[in-house]
């Protein structure tokens, strides 16, 4: 008998196939192929149709997967950071990286109170250190409100044992857009939120990745812990030194990696 999940992966199999027999009609037409994931059914059958007919394959990285997934070598990865950048060059399967260059200034604006505070969500959310989180962040007197976003690939009804927060099933830039502070762990959001000018709260906690695996801690970038929110208008992101840092962090020219 078939469950939700093995019809969710048949479901993607079939994609997959479709995908694959589309771009197989039309290879003619084109002598390049651009994706953005190297993982969905989309990037895999870009990918497999790119290696077959020997095509181009450009691939824009939007998260930070610490190693390419796929087999088949890539002609040109186009990432967000000098951080990421680093993690795919010495990569044997990778012919070229380049990073694209942020050369914007960003200035955050100073937060009073009732403040709406984003936690992003990672795949595997323990419920436990979440509920600490939420508690703590609920205890903060300039907080009004917390709102969850949970990961795409997330069973959105088991964030309903989670009282008096509010559940957001948004596209990350709307997400970033109803909030004045993210809490996150080991997120490409941070990024996101970083450029939409949201401040970012690091919580190890909420993903099973290594510690600041990114270093954007390291780099004086973001601030760690819930507790900080209390004083976030004395946190880094008010001091001159916070857009250098992001910009060190971003562009291609970076002597701070």
């Amino acid at each position: 008998s078939l469950n939700s999940q093995n019809i969710i992966s048949h479901l993607r199999i079939a994609e997959l196939l479709a995908i694959y027999f589309q771009l197989e009609f039309f290879k003619e037409m084109f002598e390049e192929l651009i994706f953005l994931s190297d993982s969905n059914p989309h990037g895999v059958a870009a990918m497999s149709h790119a290696y077959k007919y020997n095509k181009r394959n450009t691939f824009i990285k939007h998260g930070l997967t610490l190693f390419p997934l796929s087999k088949i070598p890539y002609d040109k990865i186009i990432v967000l950071s000098e951080t990421c950048k680093k993690m795919y060059q010495d990569n044997a399967k990778v012919n070229l990286v380049e990073c694209i260059s942020h050369t914007q200034n960003k200035k955050m604006k100073v937060l009073s109170k009732n403040l709406k505070v984003g936690i992003c969500l990672s795949k595997d959310t323990n419920n436990s250190r979440l509920n600490g989180i939420i508690n703590k962040i609920k205890n903060i007197g300039i907080v009004s409100e917390v709102h969850l976003k949970p990961h795409p690939s997330f069973n959105i009804t088991k964030l309903s044992i989670f009282k008096g927060v509010k559940v957001c099933n948004l596209d990350i830039i709307d997400f970033l857009n109803t909030i004045d502070i993210v809490v996150l762990g080991n997120s490409s959001s941070a990024y996101e939120a970083l450029l939409e000018g949201v401040p970012v709260v690091y919580e190890s906690s909420l993903d099973g990745l290594p510690y600041d695996c990114y270093q954007l801690l390291k780099n004086n970038i973001i601030i760690e812990g819930v507790e900080k929110i209390a004083n976030i208008n004395d946190s880094i992101y008010f001091t001159s030194k916070w857009n250098s840092n992001l910009l060190n962090q971003f562009n291609v020219n970076s002597s701070n990696p």
